[in-house]
């Protein structure tokens, strides 16, 4: 089985156009599922995305550091017109997701992106198909 994160920086590294990183702060934080966060960070001056692009988050102060390091990729949750970014995700118990979930807000992270080119085609004459994945909570029966 391949190494997803060697995986992801070789494409990053060799297929991916290059990207602007930024500097920004984490303005809100807020749970939106069982187990699920949602992070909110102030938009970059100059940071233009389409829906369905992603962003590659690292925090520098991670320690200790996990296998895959101090850099994850996140989809970008938030509305290209909306004033802030936001990402959601599934708290996970590595060292990554726990350091992102304590950090205090106005804490500062870095972003790397936009990447990606997930958004439909122009061409309405053209099918589509459509499959999604991503972040998801369990509830149980009340």
């Amino acid at each position: 089985m391949r190494d997803g994160m060697k995986l992801t920086q070789w494409r990053r590294k060799n297929f991916l156009r290059p990207a602007a990183t930024f500097s920004t702060d984490l303005t809100a934080r807020e749970e939106v599922a069982n187990g699920t966060m949602a992070f909110h960070l102030k938009k970059p001056e100059g940071f233009v995305f389409e829906a369905g692009q992603a962003i590659y988050m690292t925090l520098p102060d991670l320690k200790p550091t996990d296998a895959k390091g101090q850099v994850r990729t996140f989809s970008i949750a938030s509305a290209p017109h909306e004033p802030e970014l936001m990402i959601a995700t599934r708290l996970t118990d590595t060292s990554f997701k726990r350091s992102l979930m304590s950090l205090p807000v106005g804490s500062t992270v870095d972003i790397e992106g936009p990447y990606g080119d997930l958004s439909l085609h122009h061409d309405a004459a053209r099918p589509a198909v459509f499959s999604q994945a991503g972040s998801a909570s369990r509830r149980s029966a009340a």
